[in-house]
């Protein structure tokens, strides 16, 4: 029973799971699925961090930064970029934590 508990948990660690619905296209969302993560490659981290470079971004560790976490979340989503751009503040860090927490080793953390 152990063992299921820990997978469950796991699993829902990739599940950004809002506060309050938000909405967006004139659709409302309560969670977004980031199991995208899982099949991310060193190409799409590359990618991301091409991009991050492109709009003016500069940090010794870009993986860190939220721009990236947005840009690598829409990747793996489908969803916009401007999707988690928009994400209110609380919102937006908990999107960084599960990035970066998966990024290193962890399966995100809500």
């Amino acid at each position: 029973m152990e063992n299921l508990n820990k997978k469950k948990t796991a699993e829902d660690a990739l599940m950004l799971k809002l506060a309050k619905p938000y909405k967006f296209d004139q659709k409302e969302y309560t969670e977004v699925d980031l199991h995208g993560l899982e099949n991310t490659t060193a190409a799409d981290l590359d990618a991301v961090g091409k991009i991050l470079q492109q709009t003016g971004t500069v940090s010794p560790m870009p993986e860190m930064t939220l721009g990236y976490s947005c840009y690598l979340a829409a990747r793996v989503s489908g969803l916009p970029v401007e999707f988690f751009q928009g994400l209110p503040a609380r919102e937006a860090i908990k999107l960084k934590n599960v990035v970066t927490g998966f990024l290193y080793g962890g399966d995100g953390d809500n």
